[in-house]
């Protein structure tokens, strides 16, 4: 009936006790929480929060499963695309070249002399590393 609980169910029943699951999502109100046709299911910011701790709240939608958050938080996509830090698949902004390449350059700097952030404060997808909690396997 709900599909979104019943994806979560099935996350937390293949993973072993302690397993993690690390998911990298388009997050509301950001407009690619809504561009993509496929996403039925519009993740926020507390959205985790509903598969973790001693009673989830999604066990009110048939939730059989307990996760614990060990991280939920807005990211760049570029930055975070592995869940492995050192992997080369995280990577920086991709580089321009010529007039588009300098007319970013130059936003970035005016921005890092404003005290601000390159990416600006848009952060619009949402890491979750969540680690299954259940008894351990015979």
């Amino acid at each position: 009936m709900f599909p979104f609980i019943r994806l979560m169910d099935e996350v937390w029943r293949v993973l072993a006790p302690g397993g993690r699951f690390y998911a990298l999502t388009p997050a509301f109100p950001h407009p690619e929480a809504f561009i993509d046709p496929t996403h039925v299911n519009i993740v926020a910011a507390g959205t985790h929060a509903y598969f973790c701790g001693e009673a989830p709240m999604a066990r009110m939608y048939g939730f059989k499963g307990r996760f614990h958050a060990l991280r939920a938080e807005s990211v760049h996509l570029v930055e975070h695309y592995a869940a492995d830090a050192d992997d080369p698949a995280n990577r920086a902004t991709p580089r321009h070249r010529g007039l588009k390449g300098f007319a970013r350059a130059w936003r970035g700097w005016s921005r890092r002399l404003r005290g601000k952030s390159v990416h600006g404060d848009r952060k619009p997808y949402l890491l979750w590393e969540l680690e299954a909690i259940k008894p351990p396997r015979d």
